[in-house]
């Protein structure tokens, strides 16, 4: 992160262990703004912990959190997380290669497209 002009002033992991500790401790190190990674269930949780605890800087995450999902999930407490892609929206069949996508899930009866299935 260093090389990309970012100080890491604290990390913690949000499963497997109380996550309230470990979101106490990295605010304690007083962040500008968090990198979350993580599935969108874990994303969410970790999302609502920082706000409770009154972090209001901005939280970034990966495509893999699956931002539809994870708006749902969080609603009007996921103002100020910014998801970042590598695809275009899965549901814009516009796009040439959601098109694609979609006739590849009909034909291999993959259930209903998403942006898991767009980035695999």
């Amino acid at each position: 992160m260093t090389g990309l002009g970012a100080n890491l002033v604290a990390k913690a992991a949000l499963v497997g262990i109380p996550a309230g500790a470990n979101i106490e401790r990295l605010l304690a190190a007083r962040p500008e703004s968090i990198l979350m990674i993580g599935g969108p269930q874990i994303a969410a949780r970790g999302v609502r912990d920082l706000r409770e605890k009154g972090f209001r800087g901005p939280i970034y995450a990966f495509s893999n959190t699956g931002e539809g999902l994870l708006a749902d999930l969080l609603g009007p407490s996921g103002a100020g997380l910014i998801v970042t892609r590598v695809v275009p929206k899965s549901g814009n069949a516009e796009v040439p290669v959601v098109h694609e996508m979609y006739a590849d899930a009909a034909a291999a009866n993959a259930g209903t497209p998403n942006v898991y299935l767009l980035e695999g």
